[in-house]
């Protein structure tokens, strides 16, 4: 049996959490980093294209044998990448100096292997591109393209978002000669901040849908195999399937967060706040979780102390939402044999749902940032999974039908989040 806290290589999700908190130089660093790793290639490259001139490229990263070097300009003119940009993706799997014998630079760098795809604006217009080269073949997987389209995608918002940066910038020099410097410095850090948020939720979006396709096919298959549609399987490859689909769906749940992360971060979600009795919902949601928390052997205890009749103001599919995300990651940070109880407590205009376990706890430090985007507790731990994004939709989804959520913990003794929604009033 295959040893299960062995985690497949997983570039996208690599590429998510190595970039995600940076921008700029830092970016594009880190970004050449994982490129080559990803292709074993011994270069890697992100370039823009000059604008102010033609035939020119710039590099914005250079990885060279694990190193960032030094950017420069080149002419594009009977080089591989001059290729890219005029006829889209290249992939020379041997022969490249052959190729393109008036590129010396390819003979210095002793490569014979090339994979390079162009970066688009949202008009389509080509505004940089990415390639790797290798002394050996830098694509050998079926997967090695579709990862490239991805890693282009994230690099194209990226220097976009550079581009309108840029824009901005001079915008920026010709508004200080007409008014004053402090207001305009709050006018361009605010689109600043918009822009690249912009840039990284369309990233996510997109991916996001682009990666659901495929993962349906898998899914799909997966199921099909499983009911022996096309013949007995052995019970070794009955091992695989299971594998295969219980890896597909906690992927589906990952693109399911991330789109609703993209949707909240753009303001677009929709919902229907009306009055909701407190106990079917918390009942459906216990439901949902409870095969989850017998695989741990943690039991789930429902403290009624209001009125089964109580009535808070919610959209019920979103609290529902709120209170899975809740009571799984009171599985995922409990101990095996563990419980948790949900309460609901009355206040004087609301009530309160709070769900406590009997987990690790939280530090003080952890505390403060555990609702942002993309922090995930014990990150180091292997055995837990998770984007690290779901506490941060939970946060807003209880903002955005003006409730209001906290925690309370103790490394060691466990943790409480709860959650406060308006009472419907008699």
């Amino acid at each position: 049996m295959a040893d299960k806290s062995s985690k497949p290589h997983d570039p996208f999700f690599d590429l998510l959490a190595g970039t995600t908190a940076e921008t700029g130089e830092k970016f594009f660093h880190n970004f050449v980093k994982h490129l080559a790793q990803t292709y074993h290639a011994q270069f890697a490259l992100v370039t823009e294209l000059l604008e102010d001139t033609p035939g020119t490229a710039r590099t914005l990263a250079f990885h060279a044998h694990g190193n960032n070097m030094k950017n420069f300009e080149y002419k594009l003119q009977d080089t591989p990448c001059e290729c890219v940009y005029e006829n889209g993706l290249l992939y020379l799997k041997s022969g490249l100096q052959e190729q393109f014998p008036d590129d010396h630079d390819l003979v210095e760098m002793g490569v014979h292997s090339y994979l390079g795809m162009p970066l688009y604006a949202k008009d389509g217009s080509k505004i940089g591109h990415i390639c790797v080269l290798g002394i050996n073949p830098v694509a050998e997987s079926a997967s090695a393209i579709d990862y490239l389209h991805i890693f282009a995608s994230r690099a194209g918002a990226e220097l976009e978002r550079i581009k309108v940066e840029r824009q901005l910038l001079n915008q920026r020099e010709k508004l200080a000669q007409m008014v004053d410097e402090q207001t305009v410095e709050l006018r361009i850090s605010k689109e600043l901040a918009e822009a690249a948020n912009r840039a990284k939720t369309d990233f996510l979006a997109r991916m996001s849908h682009e990666l659901k396709t495929p993962l349906h096919a898998i899914t799909g298959f997966s199921q099909l195999m499983k009911e022996e549609t096309a013949g007995r399987l052995n019970p070794v490859y009955k091992e695989y399937v299971d594998s295969t689909l219980s890896a597909s769906y906690h992927l589906k749940s990952i693109i399911d967060e991330l789109l609703d992360f993209s949707v909240l971060e753009i303001g677009k979600l929709k919902t229907n706040i009306k009055p909701h009795t407190i106990k079917p919902l918390i009942d459906d949601s216990i439901r949902m979780v409870t095969n989850k928390a017998r695989e741990k052997g943690i039991s789930i205890h429902y403290d009624e102390q209001s009125d089964n009749a109580a009535q808070i103001m919610v959209d019920d599919a979103r609290l529902r939402e709120i209170m899975i995300n809740l009571l799984t990651n009171g599985i995922k940070y409990n101990h095996e044999n563990g419980s948790i109880t949900i309460n609901v407590q009355a206040t004087e205009n609301s009530y309160c749902i709070s769900i406590t376990d009997t987990g690790t706890g939280i530090s003080k430090v952890e505390q403060a940032k555990v609702f942002n985007e993309f922090e995930r507790l014990n990150a180091d731990q292997d055995c837990i999974e998770g984007t690290g994004i779901g506490l941060a939709i939970t946060k807003r989804l209880v903002e955005h039908m003006q409730g209001t959520i906290g925690l309370e913990s103790q490394l060691g003794r466990g943790s409480t989040f709860w959650v406060e929604f308006p009472a419907v009033k008699p």
